[in-house]
């Protein structure tokens, strides 16, 4: 039988695990504007870019366009839109397509259950804005703005 101190430990370190990985993933404080210039070149709340999102299972990646949450110093967090049709599904969200992407012949879906925090680095061009009955819904659903 494993003693009661060993098993009190590991659910110790469970827990700060879990702690540290939540706290990671809140926004903290956030802003309705960039704190100074050097952040205007960075992805925007409310934009739509082109990036390398892990999938899910966190098995691989794929460049697809994103809708910018939270632009956070280094690292930006954002919701996966897909072409897929999810018009079944209460987390996704149906958006026009045609103005971020001319070439589209059908509407895009925003995943709306749980951001991905990506580096910098994983934005490849920016696609446009997302169209503001749209964003306002994202809204009603996530935190958005500058972190700081």
């Amino acid at each position: 039988m494993t003693p009661w101190y060993l098993l009190a430990a590991v659910a110790a370190v469970a827990f700060i695990v879990l702690f540290l990985v939540r706290r990671t993933r809140e926004p903290g404080k956030l802003r309705s504007s960039p704190p100074d210039d050097s952040w205007l070149t960075r992805p925007q709340p409310g934009d739509i870019w082109w990036a390398d999102v892990p999938f899910r299972d966190g098995d691989g990646a794929k460049v697809r366009p994103c809708v910018v949450l939270r632009t956070h110093r280094r690292k930006v967090d954002v919701l996966r839109i897909t072409s897929q049709d999810k018009s079944d599904r209460h987390d996704h969200l149906r958006i026009p397509t045609r103005s971020w992407d001319p070439k589209a012949t059908h509407d895009s879906f925003v995943d709306l259950s749980e951001p991905f925090r990506l580096a910098d680095r994983a934005f490849t061009r920016k696609a446009g804005r997302i169209a503001p009955t749209s964003w306002k819904t994202v809204r009603d659903q996530h935190p958005t703005g500058w972190a700081t």
